[in-house]
């Protein structure tokens, strides 16, 4: 993943099935300078640690089917650019923490990021 980040033109990122290995993702200072589109899907991640800085231009983040994520890091909900979350509703945590980014955001006078709590596995491109 430390690779990854840097790559200069990355918009879309689709992490899915087990891509990624290990219980944590941390972020750390590395930067997604132009990713637009985050999904992961389907992994067995517990913790994710990132920043506002590490997503600088972060339109659309997709969390499904991570069961066992405790939540979205708060600073996501400072990326400026950040327009909607979809979670799964089967993951109580994310979905507490989606609302919780949206009502702190509104809190800020910010109503246009939309949280979408999905219902139903469908595929969300």
């Amino acid at each position: 993943m430390s690779k990854i980040q840097w790559l200069p033109n990355l918009e879309v990122l689709k992490l899915l099935n087990y891509a990624f290995e290990g219980p944590s993702w941390n972020t750390g200072d590395g930067q997604f300078r132009q990713l637009k589109f985050l999904k992961l899907q389907n992994l067995d991640i517990q913790q994710w640690n990132a920043y506002s800085t590490n997503f600088p231009c972060l339109q659309r983040l997709v969390l499904l089917e991570c069961y066992y994520l405790t939540g979205i890091p708060d600073e996501v909900g400072d990326i400026p650019t950040l327009e909607t979350i979809n979670v799964d509703k089967r993951n109580h945590s994310v979905v507490k923490s989606a609302n919780k980014i949206q009502e702190d955001q509104q809190a800020m006078g910010n109503y246009e990021l939309k949280i979408n709590v999905i219902g139903f596995l469908r595929s969300l491109r």
